[in-house]
């Protein structure tokens, strides 16, 4: 049961990094410049991609 439970929150720190990335990315932008919204297109795409697969890259190394 808790290894269960360990495979679903690594399944989340994709997502949480993702958005973690794009918050970041979106008050560097707004405070600094505009160029720092990269790092959100390439997150974004990565989604994107990601939906098409079965997981997104970065899983297989959580759930090893």
């Amino acid at each position: 049961m808790t290894e269960h439970r360990y495979r679903r929150a690594a399944s989340r720190c994709p997502g949480i990094l993702a958005g973690t990335m794009v918050l970041i990315s979106s008050a560097f932008a707004l405070l600094v410049d505009p160029w720092c919204l990269l790092p959100a297109v390439f997150v974004g795409v990565n989604l994107i991609q990601s939906a098409f697969t079965e997981q997104p890259p970065g899983v297989g190394k959580f759930m090893a």
